[in-house]
């Protein structure tokens, strides 16, 4: 089911973004019907949210990565789909409920970005690829209470800060054209 979701996600997301380079997503899901989560050592299908609250994107400093990161993580097999898993990342990370973004609603990634994880001997972990479907949220509330085991901080960034991620360097344009579009509209 998940499976199906996330092909069904990456169909609708390359038909409102067309330009996208999606190809290693695409054939990453076609060689891997049998498993996209965690279990799979090549590389598996994340999930994140996009948090902004009309000025400012949410960033968590994530211990793993020691950097600052948009909320998200790993699909797991008890969610019901990628959108909900993004959702269900960003509530046990910063303890914020979250609705569509009226700038981009729906259900469909608002980005989708691959990027490499270094092999980490220390946790028998090769390296491998994370497929990230990045969903656009509004935070239901400010009230950030961080999951200490997994998160040291938190800050709201502006759009104009420094982004460093693959993932937040090719969503925040996109974010900024959006809100360009709506106020010269």
């Amino acid at each position: 089911m998940l499976h199906a979701d996330a092909t069904a996600a990456l169909a609708e997301y390359n038909r409102i973004f067309p330009g996208e380079a999606v190809d290693s997503v695409r054939d990453f899901l076609a060689r891997n019907s049998h498993d996209i989560l965690r279990s799979n050592p090549a590389g598996h299908v994340t999930a994140s949210g996009l948090v902004f609250d009309g000025s400012a994107l949410l960033l968590i400093f994530h211990k793993k990565s020691a950097r600052f990161l948009q909320p998200g993580g790993h699909v797991e097999s008890g969610d019901a789909s990628i959108y909900d898993a993004a959702r269900r990342e960003v509530l046990e990370e910063t303890g914020l409920g979250v609705a569509p973004s009226p700038l981009f609603p729906g259900r469909v990634p608002f980005n989708i970005d691959a990027h490499i994880i270094r092999a980490r001997p220390d946790r028998d972990q090769r390296e491998h690829w994370h497929y990230d479907f990045q969903y656009l949220f509004e935070p239901l509330g400010r009230d950030v209470r961080i999951d200490e085991s997994e998160v040291d901080a938190f800050r709201w960034a502006p759009l104009d800060y420094p982004f460093a991620t693959s993932g937040l360097i090719n969503a925040v344009p996109k974010l900024q054209e959006l809100l360009s579009k709506r106020t010269h509209s």
